[in-house]
C-alpha cells in the first residue's frame, strides 16, 4: 500500500515597496492578513536607512490668536501630525530663530505632505535663505499661518504673538489673546519670500489662521 505523506505550507511573509505615489507604501502579507501604511517615518521606505529630510505640513483646521501659548500651538500640530511642533515665535517662552526651542532643524531639507516636493533646506540658524528664496512654497494655496515673526533689515525677530502682559509678574503671556484689540503676526503659505513668515501686515487676534507644522 502508498503511503501518502502529508503537504505543509508555510506562510510566507511579502515585502512590496510602492514608489508611485511620492510616498513610498509597504504591503506586508502574513499568513493571509494584510496591512498598508503610508511611510511617514524613520526610514522613508529604504528598509531602515534614516531620511535625508523632515516635513513642514500646514493644519487643516484654523484658530484664533488664543491658542493657549507655546504649550497649546505645538499640541494643536502634535493632535493632527503626532511628533510635530508649531513653528510659532515666543516672547515668554523664548521661543525664536537659532534658539534652543526653534523648531525647525539646522542645515535640514524639508518637503511638502506629498514627500516629493522640496520646500527649502535651512541654514545653519535653522532658517530658509529668504533671500534666495524657497524652492516651492508650503502649500499651493494662499492660506493664513499664524507665526509671531517680523523680517526687519534682514533680521528676523519676535514681533506680534497675540500677548497678554503680566504686569505683575513681569511676564509675557504669547497666544492667548483673542480680542481685535491685539495683534499677531501671520503668514502665507503660498508664498516663496519671507511673505511665508511675515506678510508685512499685523492681523487682529480675533481672526483665524492655520498653523505651520514640523516634525522633529
Amino acid at each position: 500500500m502508498t503511503q501518502i505523506k502529508k503537504i505543509q505550507w508555510i506562510p510566507v511573509a511579502l515585502l512590496l515597496v510602492s514608489c508611485g505615489s511620492g510616498l513610498p507604501t509597504r504591503l506586508l502579507t502574513v499568513a493571509g492578513l494584510g496591512t498598508t501604511t503610508p511611510d511617514d517615518s524613520g526610514d522613508g521606505g529604504g528598509g531602515g536607512e534614516p531620511r535625508s529630510f523632515k516635513y513642514l505640513k500646514v493644519t487643516t483646521q484654523t484658530f484664533n490668536g488664543n491658542l493657549g501659548e507655546i504649550a497649546g500651538a505645538d499640541a494643536k500640530c502634535a493632535a493632527e501630525f503626532p511628533g510635530y511642533k508649531a513653528l510659532v515665535a515666543s516672547f515668554g517662552a523664548g521661543r525664536f530663530p537659532g534658539g534652543a526651542d526653534w523648531p525647525l532643524a539646522a542645515a535640514t531639507e524639508y518637503r511638502r505632505a506629498d514627500g516629493t516636493t522640496v520646500i527649502g533646506t535651512t541654514l545653519g540658524d535653522g532658517m530658509f535663505d529668504f533671500g534666495l528664496g524657497l524652492l516651492n512654497a508650503v502649500t499651493s494655496e494662499a492660506v493664513a499661518a499664524w507665526t509671531g515673526l517680523q523680517l526687519d533689515e534682514g533680521s528676523w525677530s519676535n514681533h506680534a504673538t497675540c500677548d497678554l502682559y503680566d504686569h505683575v509678574g513681569g511676564i509675557s503671556h504669547d497666544w492667548t489673546a483673542e480680542t481685535d484689540f491685539y495683534p499677531g503676526e501671520q503668514g502665507s503659505a503660498n508664498s516663496t519670500g519671507s511673505g511665508m513668515l511675515d506678510t508685512g501686515t499685523d492681523a487682529t487676534c480675533d481672526s483665524t489662521a492655520h498653523l505651520y507644522c514640523v516634525e522633529q
